[in-house]
């Protein structure tokens, strides 16, 4: 109301069209950063369904491996019950033998195999030595690694005659 001359209403006039202009411009803009938000939001919820699924599954898991532990918990428990049953029938010196090997090298028992050789670091038995293990009635260390060692006869394989 305070213009008074044709300029001055011109001028007035681009002033407002340039507000008009940067209002929707700056609408653009919302609707844009809207249109993001309801693709943002869409994502979100799919990935609420995948982290749901995943989480079932990592519970299912879960529940699984409880399963197992428990399961694997009695069998321990079982077969420490039948380690000491059995422990209690071997001599003491054998028993604290085995233990002592046990606990330098982890295992204390070896195999020796067809070949006269230690299984678990492959020295070669001496002849002798071999036959008295074999027999049975004798018992043997690994010279090299002190293991206790014992000989499992292979099992003799029937031909059929024609």
């Amino acid at each position: 109301m305070d213009v008074k001359t044709n300029k001055e209403y011109t001028a007035m006039l681009h002033e407002i069209e340039g507000v008009e202009r940067e209002i929707r411009a700056r609408e653009d803009l919302v609707l844009a950063e809207m249109e993001k938000a309801e693709v943002l939001a869409a994502e979100v919820k799919r990935e609420e369904q995948e982290f749901k699924t995943a989480d079932d599954q990592t519970k299912a898991g879960m529940r699984e491996m409880d399963e197992e532990e428990r399961r694997l918990g009695a069998d321990a428990e079982r077969l420490a019950a039948e380690r000491d049953a059995v422990a209690a029938e071997v001599p003491p010196a054998m028993l604290d033998l085995f233990q002592r090997v046990a606990r330098v090298r982890g295992t204390a028992v070896s195999e020796v195999t067809k070949d006269a050789m230690c299984s678990q670091c492959h020295v070669k038995m001496r002849p002798q030595m071999f036959v008295e293990l074999k027999r049975g009635d004798v018992f043997f260390q690994c010279p090299q690694c002190n293991r206790i060692l014992y000989y499992e006869a292979p099992v003799p394989v029937v031909v059929p005659q024609p």
